[in-house]
């Protein structure tokens, strides 16, 4: 036994990377690189006040090394399919969040970029930085307040 009293959300919502292996649970996230340890989150809130615990199975954990993250797949309260997304990059410790529809991720590798497959059973590649037919993509990014003593 190497640790009491975690949990995980769904069979799929873990993910190796490296020397560690990263999952989500039922109200925290874990990391394991020699031992289990829980993962300080920021938005950990957000993520578990919309959550829908009775299609937990569905979360899925994902990687972009490109960028040193790894993603997790899950439904919001309302949703019954995986239409949020909560990111964590591991090199930088920080978290981000947003809404995306997406049932299976493939990591760079076979190909040059991610693909994630859509509830539409669309192939999409990721980080192109614009739509399919060459759109830019709209973006909003909000923040809160930080300290000047906060940051580097």
């Amino acid at each position: 036994m190497i640790s009491e009293n975690v949990t995980i959300a769904s069979p799929n919502s873990a993910i190796a990377i490296e020397d560690n292996v990263f999952w989500m649970g039922n109200n925290e996230f874990y990391a394991y690189g020699g031992a289990v340890q829980k993962l300080p989150c920021t938005v950990r809130d957000y993520v578990f006040s919309d959550f829908n615990q009775n299609q937990s199975e569905k979360v899925f954990a994902a990687s972009n090394t490109s960028f040193s993250e790894v993603w997790w797949f899950y439904p919001s309260a309302s949703s019954t399919e995986n239409n949020k997304y909560v990111v964590y990059n591991y090199q930088e410790g920080i978290w981000y969040i947003g809404t995306l529809d997406r049932t299976a991720w493939l990591d760079r590798g076979i190909s040059s970029l991610p693909v994630g497959t859509g509830t539409d059973n669309y192939l999409f590649n990721h980080e192109v930085g614009s739509k399919a037919d060459g759109v830019a993509m709209t973006s909003f990014i909000e923040s809160g307040d930080l300290g000047v003593t906060d940051g580097n």
